[in-house]
């Protein structure tokens, strides 16, 4: 799971969406409502679209003569948490006006990395440049004419920017037009596992399963990131027994990747508590993590198959 942030490096919002020609958008609009924004960037020259997570191209509309203008629907490749919910969901996030001759190097499926710079705003049906946003979860109905005969993208559900991202201290807030957003929280667990035949998990945050269960598939390694938080570790592996690892960091293996090793038994200690799937016997109950207690199996070949770890 990771944070959805803020898809520009600078953010000047021209106009939100209850502002100007946008109240056509969304009120007292009957059906297909939408809640669009006016991103300026640095309104100096040219700028570009630099997403903070992995994008991926789903359409692209309104190149060469046509009755729409210009843009693309994006999509973000992982689930991402966003400040709306709790639950990480995939973001749609629409843009218009971008430069044609910028659009047409595009093309669906073509995946836009986080940190790089892409899609140039133009001016394509607007009279200056800057992009018409929209962030949406949920089903896609189309891009249709609303009941205030505007066209608008349609999804289950539109969200204003708040309530679709955060912000981080590398993002330049030069007018968020009355937008409160709130900052990605610094200090937060996180945990990763090897899993047979699929390798590396995403990073995983408190709560959140990592690994897998019903598959018949052993963990093989985990890493803890808890910031500078102090976590120690012992794990006991197949054929190697048990092995102390001492005080961890975020890039301190725990376990084997490679070696076709199953992961047997854990101790932690650290400022969480924890779970674990065993092989034939389901979830463990969750555990304080004091350094003694602990979770899996010693001589009787069983994997663990999946963790969860929970800050107290």
């Amino acid at each position: 799971m990771e944070y959805s942030i803020y898809p520009f490096k600078y953010i000047r919002i021209s106009q939100r969406h209850d502002e100007g020609n946008h109240l056509a958008h969304w009120k007292p609009t009957a059906n297909y409502m939408d809640k669009p924004w006016d991103e300026a960037v640095k309104d100096s020259g040219k700028q570009y679209f630099e997403p903070q997570n992995d994008y991926v191209i789903v359409e692209i509309i309104g190149i060469n003569p046509s009755k729409y203008t210009n843009s693309v629907r994006l999509q973000t490749c992982n689930k991402v948490k966003i400040p709306y919910q709790d639950d990480p969901v995939i973001l749609e996030l629409t843009l218009t006006h971008i430069d044609e001759d910028e659009l047409k190097k595009y093309k669906v499926g073509q995946v836009l990395k986080a940190g790089g710079k892409y899609l140039k705003e133009g001016k394509d049906g607007a009279t200056a440049n800057h992009y018409h946003c929209t962030a949406n979860i949920g089903k896609y109905y189309g891009l249709k004419l609303n009941s205030n005969d505007k066209y608008v993208f349609c999804y289950q559900k539109s969200l204003i920017p708040p309530d679709a991202f955060y912000v981080n201290n590398s993002i330049n807030i030069i007018n968020a037009n009355g937008y409160k957003f709130k900052e990605i929280p610094t200090a937060r667990l996180k945990y990763r596992a090897h899993v047979q035949s699929d390798g590396w998990t995403e990073w995983k945050y408190s709560g959140e399963i990592a690994g897998t269960t019903g598959e018949q598939k052993r963990l093989e390694a985990i890493q803890i990131d808890f910031g500078d938080k102090i976590v120690e570790a012992k794990a006991h592996i197949q054929k190697d027994g048990w092995v102390d690892y001492g005080k961890i960091t975020k890039d301190t293996i725990i376990g084997t990747t490679g070696e076709a090793k199953r992961l047997e038994c854990l101790q932690l200690k650290g400022d969480f508590e924890f779970q674990v799937h065993i092989q034939s016997y389901g979830w463990s109950c969750f555990t304080d993590a004091d350094g003694i207690c602990t979770l899996g199996s010693v001589g009787q070949q069983k994997r663990i198959e999946a963790i969860v770890i929970k800050e107290k």
